[in-house]
């Protein structure tokens, strides 16, 4: 099994008595002796699929979808009944978007399916019978009461429509018609696929969209805001990915080149499209990331180095060369589907900074730096070497204390999982060749997986103990919360809380929350 198998798929019960499952309002970071477990749905199998904000778990039963309040003995909802089809779910902030019809075949990753969006208050609404498996195409307002999605696609999946409606779908609007939408040809230096999303706050939360009009190379950035489109900015480089301050007044994206669709400078604009902060160097869509402050990384692409630099209207800093063989970290969501939904590479407080120093070709695997990237000039620390470490899919702890990662057995795709902080490593895992997946709680606790056993007849239901550690304590070592659980699973309760299914206990079998 390589090492890319951890990458891309990274990805004993206390106590099941009918108490409360009601979470304390005190605001409280730190991880309790004793974990708590509760039953929510009984049954055999189950499969854990996404957990809203709302704390609500999507989850299979059989050849059913299913919701469920994450309550002891909550009553179900009925999603969709999926036959012998494979659902994608992917939820955000309240909303989950249902594919239930998931059949990548091929060089078809992005296979064209019914889509369903699901909320508490709407219940399951169907948005389009041919959208995109596709999960860079759908998006949520931070309040949770707009979605925008792909409707109409065409049936190799190549162009479609993007669409924004209320999460209820009540009032669906066009917003761009027959775009390019192939998810299936990333590899080609003109694919163009549209990158969705929201910026603003709150109630006045707007669409806004990287993306390419039918028979176009050049991408465009467009908003619309009560309903009027506003070009931004054209001839983006590819993909076109953007990022926004929490106003949604600003703007990062990365103008293509004269000589590459791929390559470009990173540029700010206003609302409005105006120019704000430039720099002149060429970069990658995928080497920028936008701070609270208004400054921005990028990283300076040459022949003989990486630079990466901070970028404000008065100037750019250098903090460090990355060297020409380096890997960036990426958030991927906590859904199992899985995507990159943040490609900020720096911890949520812009002073972090993990990445691998160096590639091992016929692996992927590399040695894990770690960069201050809070001031000025600084100097990478190595915390692993043997170029055997992946990043973790969940890379920063929430409190952005701890950067996360494994050091990966190559015979079994399993690995130990480590956190570190510039003083340096600590192995979490139990074993050296256990861990497989991880999620950030609340603070500074994080929750993994360990003592991993593949089933690779069945792979998702392979089983492995849950645990969760706090890093703030040294002197804590990691508790767990459920013994041979299935892989998948997921934060709830703003990080307080973990959610799994188990068969582990013949007498209390189903769907868990554990309260940390």
């Amino acid at each position: 099994m390589s090492a890319r198998f951890l990458f891309l798929i990274s990805a004993a019960l206390t106590g099941c008595a009918p108490d409360s499952t009601a979470f304390d309002s005190e605001d409280r970071a730190a991880l309790s002796a004793e974990p708590r477990t509760f039953l929510v749905q009984a049954g055999t199998q189950l499969l854990l699929w996404g957990v809203t904000d709302d704390n609500y778990a999507i989850y299979q039963d059989g050849t059913a979808l299913y919701s469920t309040r994450l309550e002891h003995n909550a009553q179900r909802e009925l999603i969709a009944e999926l036959g012998g089809n494979t659902p994608f779910v992917l939820t955000d902030g309240e909303v989950a978007f249902v594919w239930t019809n998931y059949a990548p075949s091929g060089s078809i990753v992005a296979p064209v399916s019914p889509l369903i969006v699901w909320t508490a208050q709407g219940g399951p609404q169907l948005a389009s019978m041919t959208s995109i498996v596709a999960t860079l195409g759908v998006a949520v307002s931070g309040d949770s009461r707009q979605v925008a999605f792909i409707a109409n696609a065409t049936v190799d999946g190549t162009t479609g429509d993007l669409v924004s409606a209320d999460s209820e779908l009540s009032a669906p609007r066009l917003l761009a018609a027959g775009v390019s939408t192939d998810y299936n040809t990333q590899g080609t230096p003109t694919n163009c696929r549209p990158f969705l999303g929201f910026a603003g706050p709150g109630r006045s939360a707007f669409p806004v969209a990287g993306y390419c009009e039918p028979g176009v190379t050049n991408a465009t950035l467009s908003t619309w805001v009560d309903g009027v489109r506003t070009d931004l900015l054209t001839g983006l480089a590819l993909p076109p990915l953007w990022h926004a301050d929490p106003s949604g007044r600003f703007f990062l994206t990365t103008r293509a080149s004269a000589t590459s669709l791929n390559r470009g400078a990173p540029i700010v604009v206003r609302d409005d499209g105006t120019p704000i902060v430039a720099d002149d160097v060429v970069t990658s869509p995928f080497f920028v990331a936008l701070n609270r402050d208004g400054s921005f990384f990028d990283i300076a692409l040459s022949p003989t180095s990486r630079e990466l630099r901070r970028v404000t209207k008065n100037g750019a800093t250098t903090i460090a060369d990355l060297g020409t063989s380096f890997r960036l970290p990426f958030h991927i969501h906590n859904g199992q589907g899985g995507y990159f939904s943040d490609f900020r590479f720096v911890s949520k407080d812009g002073a972090l900074l993990m990445y691998l120093s160096a590639i091992n070709p016929a692996t992927g695997t590399g040695n894990v730096s770690l960069l201050d990237v809070s001031g000025g000039s600084a100097s990478p620390i190595g915390v692993s070497s043997n170029l055997d470490a992946v990043l973790s899919s969940q890379p920063y702890s929430a409190d952005s204390s701890h950067g996360l990662f494994y050091v990966v057995d190559f015979n079994t795709g399993l690995g130990a999982f480590y956190a570190a902080n510039l003083g340096g490593a600590r192995l979490l895992s139990d074993g050296a060749t256990s861990a497989f997946n991880n999620h950030p709680g609340r603070g500074s606790v994080v929750s993994f997986t360990e003592r991993t056993q593949l089933n690779f007849t069945s792979f998702v239901f392979s089983t492995a103990d849950v645990a969760v550690v706090d890093l703030a304590r040294a002197e804590q070592s990691p508790v767990v919360i459920a013994e041979q659980a299935y892989l998948g699973h997921l934060p709830s309760h703003g990080g307080r809380g973990v959610v799994y299914t188990s068969d582990h206990d013949p007498g209390h079998r189903g769907l868990f929350l554990g309260k940390l």
